[in-house]
């Protein structure tokens, strides 16, 4: 998935850390690692030490743009990561 967005990098990067963070896991527990890199500002949502989803935020002459990749990842509905992804921008 990709988006675009009229924010900062920095400014969707810390919403979507915000909102993994509380991300409730069934059967374990989510850790989020937001970092710097060269492409952008990477957050990476990890479920029992494996990365479920990673987003990379990079900057824009007019804000920013979110790519979002996701692991196999077993749910029932819609998956909140996505939408917090979506409401970050």
């Amino acid at each position: 998935m990709v988006h675009s967005s009229d924010k900062t990098a920095e400014a969707v990067a810390k919403c979507i850390d915000a909102k993994w963070e509380m991300t409730k896991v069934f059967g374990g527990t989510a850790s989020v690692e937001t970092k710097q890199t060269e492409a952008g500002i990477r957050i990476t949502q990890r479920t029992g030490g494996d990365p479920h989803f990673v987003a990379l935020v990079t900057p824009r002459a007019n804000g920013s743009r979110t790519q979002l990749w996701k692991q196999k990842v077993l749910a029932i509905g819609r998956i909140p990561q996505v939408d917090d992804v979506v409401s970050c921008q």
